[in-house]
């Protein structure tokens, strides 16, 4: 069988060769909702360079394997399986300029691909062709907005920067490294190992129980910025004391053991952006809420407070210190959507409590975006609310999720039956917390996905629309 899938970008044949030839590319078009993952880094576009991969699939982890060849630099380059599903499997990527002016430029993007379908009949074709329409959808959107994230990256900054990150590859630190590489800022990585850290790599170790920590921060010297977003997740585990123990301590004893660090370097970076969440605000029903908003009540707000007090000593040390305020974040990989996600798509997706209470969420897209924008707005500190213009009630979000996936909500959840489900955690599915992101806008930041179905569809690979053309032969 053969499928094509085209579409016109305005951007040249070589800046779109040179987005496929970087390091986070291959990472930033695996599909959000499908569970693939790189191992190791990326080969490079050389011929001969093979990129392997792992499909999981419930307990399962399938091994897969794709041969680089043909690697024209500037206009195309061909993927073969060498192992995987397919019994054949040949992916021509071209990139063919439109436009013989340099101040318009214009490219058509062009992958061919030849393939056999799987043996003995596991897939129908028609499954597999509406999983790659699925996919390339996807794809090409993707690869437009990176492009005009890259451009738009190089227009306010204009200078090489260094960045460490830590919790580098969590739900947001993974997307977020990957973007800052695709717009050519160096990465380095803050990693709790006991072995050798490579050259782009510091070596941390986040306190706990009596363990007071350890950072190596001789690397940090001369760094340009510090994005800290490390912390116990508050998802997974009942809230024993022992639980609520390391969320406390990671993050605040783990804030502060960084703070200090780098107040005490001799050429500090210019700014320490650190992970925090709208929890800071409480239960607060249908108040809209902005950054001039008081702290709440309870064990989650009192966290977040604490939190952000634990960078005082980097604020004091004169570096610019902002406090991402993150809402619930849409993203396949983890938070609430990961957790509620694989109900709905079997059609038992319910409404937690009343479904009155407010989610002030954001995308996966948008909450990388927006962090990108803080680092380069020097005018941005102190706290900032990281959520989409657009909050929703909890049974809007469960009825968008449940179009997305061709199906309508279950009944309601009582809260009594969420909190015996969940205990403390209860709260993430319960508090109501209208909360606008009143200083992003201001700035001028712009939303991606400012509505929750266009973030919905983005992150399931449901696209309604697509100015991508598809043709399938035999």
């Amino acid at each position: 069988m053969r499928a094509v899938f085209e579409s016109q970008l305005g951007a040249s044949a070589r800046a779109l060769y040179d987005y496929h030839a970087g390091p986070s590319a291959f990472g930033r078009l695996l599909p959000p909702w499908d569970r693939v993952e790189l191992v190791g880094k990326h080969p490079g576009l050389i011929n001969g360079s093979v990129a392997n991969i792992i499909v999981r699939r419930g307990p399962l982890a399938l091994p897969g394997a794709f041969e680089h060849s043909n690697v024209i630099e500037g206009s195309e380059f061909t993927d073969t399986q060498l192992k995987g599903p397919f019994r054949r499997w040949r992916h021509r990527h071209r990139f063919i300029s439109t436009s013989g002016d340099s101040f318009s430029p214009g490219c058509r993007l062009l992958d061919e691909i030849d393939f056999d379908l799987p043996d003995r009949g596991i897939l129908s074709g028609d499954f597999i062709r509406a999983e790659l329409l699925r996919l390339f959808r996807f794809r090409h959107d993707r690869t437009t907005r990176d492009l005009a994230r890259i451009a738009w990256w190089r227009s306010l900054t204009g200078v090489p920067m260094t960045v460490a990150v830590s919790g580098a590859t969590g739900t947001i630190g993974g997307p977020l490294c990957d973007s800052l590489a695709m717009c050519g800022v160096r990465v380095i990585r803050m990693v709790r190992t006991a072995q050798q850290v490579g050259p782009d790599e510091i070596a941390w170790r986040s306190p706990e129980g009596n363990d007071p920590g350890s950072l190596d921060s001789t690397k940090l010297q001369d760094v340009d910025a510090v994005i800290h977003l490390a912390g116990e997740p508050i998802t997974g585990d009942r809230w024993s004391a022992l639980k609520k123990d390391k969320i406390r301590t990671s993050r605040v004893e783990g804030t502060r053991l960084v703070a200090r660090a780098l107040a005490t370097l001799s050429s500090p970076p210019k700014i320490l952006i650190v992970a925090g969440g709208i929890s800071y605000y409480g239960e607060r029903g249908n108040q809209e809420v902005t950054e001039d908003t008081g702290v709440g009540s309870g064990f989650r707000a009192e966290v977040a407070r604490d939190w952000e007090s634990a960078a005082d000593p980097a604020r004091q040390a004169g570096i610019r210190v902002v406090n991402l305020r993150f809402g619930a974040v849409m993203s396949s990989k983890g938070g609430i959507l990961s957790l509620i996600n694989p109900l709905f798509s079997l059609g038992l997706g319910g409404i937690p409590g009343t479904g009155a209470q407010q989610v002030s969420w954001i995308g996966i897209d948008d909450t990388v975006g927006a962090i990108m924008h803080v680092l380069a707005n020097d005018k941005l500190s102190g706290p900032v609310n990281v959520t989409a213009p657009n909050p929703v009630r909890m049974d809007t979000l469960a009825s968008k999720l449940a179009a997305a996936h061709g199906r309508s909500p279950l009944a309601r959840i009582p809260v009594w039956a969420v909190r015996a489900m969940f205990s403390e955690r209860a709260e993430v599915l319960l508090e109501s917390c209208r909360v606008m992101p009143a200083k992003l806008l201001q700035s001028g930041f712009r939303f991606e996905h400012p509505d929750i179905v266009s973030a919905l569809r983005n992150e399931l690979g449901r696209h309604s629309a697509s100015d991508m053309t598809a043709t399938f032969t035999r």
